[in-house]
């Protein structure tokens, strides 16, 4: 799937195999799916993100929302990281706040996809921000359920193409850390 998204913006899905190893997408990408176990999606509950450190600057949290009879997605969680790489913490804010509409409206259809089928979807873009447009990131879209009946959350990872060296090095460094710790 391409979808144009403004002027020289494009948005396309990706196999995790696209995705180098040490990205934040790759590793919570595992995460996910080794908590999802046999079910279709992981309980939320199952899901706690402060196990795996390196990943938590780049991670959102998004709620379903109705409002007016829509379905909408509204922020509960900004990493600092997205915060950077956004220029603006959209904790709280709905999705489409501060997005070019052609962006907004890939995320949206994005989500919703998610939402529907319960499949993780894994994407390579530009950022739909106007002056931020010439950062490349891989996206993770990750749906979860507070009560095992329908999906009702979904985390995002998302963090800049290049960004795989830097996190391998903080991965390194926790594992380090972590056994010197064991030692005692």
């Amino acid at each position: 799937m391409k979808l144009s998204v403004g002027p020289d913006m494009s948005y396309r899905e990706v196999d995790i195999s696209d995705v180098p190893n040490y990205h934040p997408v790759s590793l919570f990408s595992n995460f996910w799916f080794d908590k999802k176990g046999d079910a279709l999606v992981p309980l939320r509950s199952a899901i706690e993100p402060t196990k795996i450190p390196a990943i938590l600057p780049w991670l959102l949290l998004l709620e379903v929302v109705m409002i007016d009879g829509k379905q909408q997605f509204r922020y509960r969680l900004s990493g600092t990281g997205c915060r950077d790489i956004f220029g603006i913490d959209y904790t709280g804010k709905l999705l489409g706040e501060g997005l070019m509409p052609d962006g907004a409206e890939a995320r949206k259809l994005e989500f919703q996809k998610v939402v529907e089928t319960g499949k993780v979807i894994y994407s390579s873009s530009h950022l739909p921000i106007a002056e931020r447009s010439f950062i490349n990131v891989y996206r993770g879209v990750f749906p979860v359920s507070l009560n095992g009946n329908h999906i009702d959350q979904i985390f995002v990872v998302i963090a800049k193409e290049d960004l795989a060296l830097e996190t391998s090095r903080q991965v390194a460094r926790t594992h380090q850390q972590q056994s010197r710790l064991s030692m005692f």
